[in-house]
């Protein structure tokens, strides 16, 4: 059985900063601005952002390590497409939580996808520096 060849993309990417704060009742962007492996050069550390190079099929995950400051109360780590689009949800509750998510997506070319952390309830800490907090992508199968 042969396979048609397609480019390799994937990329790896952590917090440089020790913490990030996340403000009670907001969406923020975890602020992954390492990247540890970027082959393709799909990803953007001055956005936190993939940018797919070639439309295909794309797997992602993102784990984060954080904590609820004060409280029990229920976060999530979301992945959006293309800033708004919400495509995947891991929910973590209580303190110290380490959540994953992970997603298989179509792509376009150009289409974006990031990692947020919504802190509902009460503000969050999110734990940098730590082989738990990263994101990750790998292209499938090119279209």
């Amino acid at each position: 059985m042969s396979y048609p060849a397609h480019p390799a993309i994937m990329f790896r990417a952590t917090m440089s900063a020790a913490t990030q704060s996340v403000t009670l009742n907001t969406t923020a962007i975890v602020q992954f601005d390492t990247a540890a492996e970027n082959v393709g050069g799909g990803f953007n550390t001055a956005t936190y952002k993939f940018t797919a190079p070639v439309a295909g099929v794309y797997e992602f995950t993102a784990s984060v390590n954080f904590n609820a400051n004060s409280g029990a109360y229920s976060a999530y780590v979301l992945l959006y497409k293309n800033t708004s689009t919400n495509v995947a949800k891991g929910q973590g509750y209580t303190n110290d939580i380490f959540t994953v998510v992970t997603q298989v997506l179509t792509l376009a070319a150009g289409d974006t996808i990031h990692a947020s952390l919504n802190a509902p309830g009460v503000a969050r800490t999110i734990y940098g520096n730590d082989v738990a907090t990263r994101f990750e992508g790998v292209l499938l199968r090119a279209a």
